[in-house]
């Protein structure tokens, strides 16, 4: 199970805090060694190295209610149990460290709420819960840091720009239930990075907290502007809120809007069962997205169990000859007349060519689904096979709608996660959920990579052990299939029968 721990840290240097917004007796300060006896923590920037000077405040929380704090050394240690198998492991591993610093609000922190400006911007595709963490930052900030104003920045990036778009105020009673709905209240849009735009806004409006919400992309962005407000020695923290519908950022064990994703492709599932068991030899295909991992198709498929085939793009299949996948499917649905199959949009990379660069400098594949469709249609033809494929792509509708109540309690503590890492005085991280518990990542390390299904790991195994089709392995049935829950007691009995020959002729 985790463990946390405590290790030796002098930031919270304030010993009594009598007054709201009173300042400690001494300047706020990190220690320079983030390492506790055999325990080594991921470090993250703080404010105090570029303004050592700085000093600190008795967080207002205290005269609100009977406010509980975090230690600022407590952390989160990497390992919940002992003597895995590394190839067995679906987190990331931490490099040189074994922990990392746990999110809280501290009873001391690094800025006076009352003079604090702050910057909400959410960049890149829309995402369940976008409305959810935008209301929660907002609460947070107005009403238990009691913050000057809150400024929502329109259209991503392009909002540090007031002479095309004037930003927001943002307040409790003009966001209040904004998370029953989907989409952002702020817009949103790709690209539109401007260095001098950003810093000429963060000045002129005394910024002193700037809060992004995105992927991988808007991260390094929001990097960017870490490094302005550092070598500018602003008085300002970024702290970055991870959103990705894919799920597949690097450590954190879940982003905001992923349950929401795989509740609604669950239902399409069931559409496409409908349809494909409707007519003879039906194919109901769902593509479902995952740029690099295939994690909403994985687990959409586990809470399914009229799935026969999942393609992620973690592993490679064959889709022609022996073990291949038009084979499987022709014997499928000879025994069982129809299959549900879901294809993840970066699934099959080995087949499917890259058609060019987005914006933020992914890969762009050809759509999975209209090529997966038409391969198994000329097959088809070339085999004199009737049959019909439904393809559905819900990838909009998934995006659009608001996030249900596990997303929603998820955006809620990711808000106030980001809120008081702020107020502590870190910056240029990104915070979320580690181990169940929520913890304060530098934003460098979180966007090194993309994080991936582990085939070998027990989430995915219990995911084959319920398919039809297995990607990359070739199957013990002459016939090229397996049909579980579908085949009906003879057709289990001439399985068996059919390999016990094969065993008996290899004697």
């Amino acid at each position: 199970f985790f463990s946390v721990q405590t290790m030796s840290v002098k930031f919270d240097v304030a010993a009594t805090c009598e007054t709201e917004g009173s300042a400690a007796p001494e300047p706020s300060v990190r220690p320079a060694l983030w390492k506790q006896g055999s325990h080594s923590v991921v470090p993250c920037e703080h404010i105090s190295e570029w303004l050592p000077d700085l000093s600190s405040y008795c967080n207002p929380m205290s005269t609100l209610r009977n406010q509980q704090y975090r230690n600022n050394s407590e952390f989160i240690l990497q390992n919940v149990s002992g003597n895995n198998d590394p190839s067995l492991q679906s987190r990331q591993k931490l490099e040189e460290y074994d922990a990392i610093l746990r999110a809280g609000p501290r009873k001391s922190i690094a800025f006076n709420p009352r003079t604090v400006n702050v910057c909400i911007v959410n960049t890149g595709g829309l995402c369940p819960g976008l409305n959810s963490v935008i209301e929660e930052l907002v609460r947070t900030l107005c009403l238990s840091y009691q913050v000057n104003t809150v400024y929502g920045m329109r259209y991503g990036f392009r909002g540090f720009d007031p002479a095309e778009v004037e930003p927001m105020i943002l307040t409790p009673a003009n966001t209040v239930n904004i998370h029953q709905k989907g989409g952002t209240i702020l817009g949103t849009c790709r690209g539109h990075f401007d260095d001098n735009k950003i810093r000429t806004f963060l000045q002129e409006r005394q910024v002193k907290m700037v809060f992004v919400i995105g992927g991988d992309g808007s991260h390094r962005a929001a990097m960017k502007i870490h490094t302005i407000c550092k070598e500018a020695k602003m008085e300002c923290v970024v702290v970055g809120i991870p959103k990705t519908i894919d799920n597949d950022i690097l450590y954190f064990d879940k982003t905001f809007g992923f349950d929401t994703a795989v509740q609604v492709a669950s239902q399409v599932i069931d559409c496409a069962f409908t349809e494909a068991s409707s007519v003879k030899n039906g194919v109901g295909l769902v593509k479902l997205m995952g740029r690099d991992s295939g994690f909403v198709a994985r687990n959409a498929a586990l809470s399914n169990n009229v799935v026969d085939a999942c393609l992620i793009p973690e592993i490679p299949f064959e889709v022609h000859g022996d073990g291949g996948f038009l084979e499987w499917l022709l014997a499928h649905l000879e025994r069982c007349q129809h299959a549900v199959v879901v294809i993840s949009e970066a699934a099959a990379q080995e087949h499917v060519p890259v058609t060019g660069k987005d914006s933020t400098g992914h890969n762009v594949y050809e759509d999975t689904g209209k090529w997966l469709k038409k391969t198994i249609e000329a097959h088809w033809k070339a085999t004199e096979t009737e049959g019909k494929v439904f393809l559905i792509d819900p990838s909009y509708l998934i995006r659009s709608v608001p996030a249900n109540s596990g997303d929603n309690m998820l955006c809620i503590q990711l808000a106030q996660a980001a809120v008081h890492t702020a107020f502590s005085g870190y910056s240029g991280v990104t915070v979320g959920k580690f181990h169940d518990l929520f913890g304060i990542m530098p934003i460098n390390m979180v966007v090194a990579g993309s994080r991936k299904v582990n085939p070998k790991g027990s989430l995915w195994q219990t995911v084959k052990s319920r398919l039809a089709f297995y990607p990359g392995e070739r199957h013990l049935s002459k016939k090229g299939t397996r049909y579980g829950s579908w085949g009906t007691k003879e057709q289990e009995d001439e399985e068996h029968e059919e390999e016990e020959e094969v065993i008996t002729s290899s004697s």
